[in-house]
């Protein structure tokens, strides 16, 4: 008799923790991406292209600031290195006509 008193009280508890869990939460988290382009023109006919996808979520919460503020960061450092982009391309643009060098940067978001 005691095992089914316990085995009651078990499938009692269980049942009573599913239905008393937390709220998972959202499914889905919205979001824009920005687009930013630059492009710098040389002689010759011989272009530099620096292009970046960045995508931004749309919220006030803790997290997504943080997320937002770290996306700003890896935005910022590769703007940084884009000048490598332009500086070869002035640099060949006297040895080569009609060419392009691109730094491009795509974004995809998927919810973890």
């Amino acid at each position: 008799m005691k095992k089914v008193v316990i085995a009651g009280t078990l499938v009692a508890a269980a049942a009573a923790g599913l239905v008393a869990a937390p709220k998972a939460e959202a499914s889905s988290a919205n979001y824009t991406i920005k687009q930013y382009q630059t492009v710098k023109k040389y002689k010759h006919g011989m272009k530099g292209t620096f292009s970046y996808q960045l995508p931004q979520l749309k919220g006030n919460s803790a997290a997504v600031k943080k997320i937002n503020k770290d996306l700003m960061k890896s935005f910022a450092a590769e703007k940084k290195n884009s000048k490598t982009v332009f500086h070869f391309a002035k640099q060949d643009a006297g040895e080569y006509s009609n060419d392009t060098y691109h730094n491009t940067n795509t974004a995809s978001v998927t919810y973890n």
